[in-house]
């Protein structure tokens, strides 16, 4: 096992890569499909979801989990800014998806 990887039987959790995008954008388009969840009106191309992982990941946690070579979910952090009352707040999100 290498250091970061966490594994119990069934589910490998890792840190993600450009790679991971396909299985990424297969389990996070029904949710901009068939919900409010995201902030998204249109799935992103995997050349996207590339980028974004590649950027993602300089700063923050980009993890995936995988079971039998299969990616079934993806949890991410990002940082956000609110802007209240002249006061700058700076926060951290973290995003988990799975595969249903």
């Amino acid at each position: 096992m290498k250091v970061g990887q966490i594994v119990n039987t069934r589910l490998l959790i890792r840190m993600a890569t450009a790679a991971d995008a396909p299985g990424i954008r297969e389990i996070y388009a029904p949710y901009i499909m068939d919900t409010a969840i995201t902030f998204e009106y249109e799935i992103p191309t995997i050349s996207e979801l590339s980028a974004r992982i590649s950027d993602t990941i300089q700063r923050y946690p980009y993890l995936v989990a995988v079971e039998k070579d299969c990616i079934v979910g993806f949890a991410y952090a990002s940082a956000s800014r609110i802007h209240l009352l002249r006061m700058r707040i700076s926060t951290i999100k973290a995003w988990l998806f799975m595969n249903t």
